[in-house]
């Protein structure tokens, strides 16, 4: 009976220590995948470009502004990814009637260097706007993908 309660307490302290270590190791890694998913905005800058988004339109009239987001060298739009568009700030001189656009429904159209929306845009007010929201992605390399965020800002005169 000594016998089988010290191989009882051998079983418990190898299972405590098993356990330790399991633990530390999914820390250790969780605590990388944070580090990975907070890296700055210059090496997200090196993944990705999104240049300026323009428009004109006159009062009443409409137009189509593209929102473009440019994949670096080494790395490929991710088209599984629901990548999504979303506008939080629309001026009163504009009007833009869908406010999120969907990859998953078919609003993105994408290749393995860039991807864009279409937005269709109507002037309400003569004057300068900036139609603001935020785009969230996906790119990826040889050996991982990335999920990004990103700032939209769309500036649209309105004559």
């Amino acid at each position: 009976s000594v016998k089988l309660a010290m191989n009882s307490i051998a079983i418990l302290v190898s299972t405590f220590f098993l356990a330790s270590s399991v633990t530390a190791t999914t820390s250790d890694q969780l605590d990388r995948v944070a580090s990975d998913a907070t890296q700055s905005d210059k090496t997200a800058k090196k993944r990705f470009s999104i240049p300026a988004a323009a428009g004109k339109t006159k009062v009443g009239g409409n137009t189509t502004v593209k929102v473009q987001v440019k994949v670096a060298k080494g790395w490929k739009w991710n088209e599984q990814y629901p990548a999504k568009l979303t506008f939080t700030d629309v001026p009163e001189a504009i009007s833009l009637p869908k406010l999120k656009y969907s990859q998953m429904k078919g609003d993105f159209k994408s290749s393995k260097e860039a991807a864009s929306v279409g937005l269709n845009l109507s002037g309400k007010k003569a004057g300068k706007a900036t139609v603001v929201g935020n785009m969230k992605f996906s790119v990826c390399n040889e050996t991982s993908c990335v999920i990004e965020k990103a700032p939209i800002s769309v500036v649209v005169a309105v004559q």
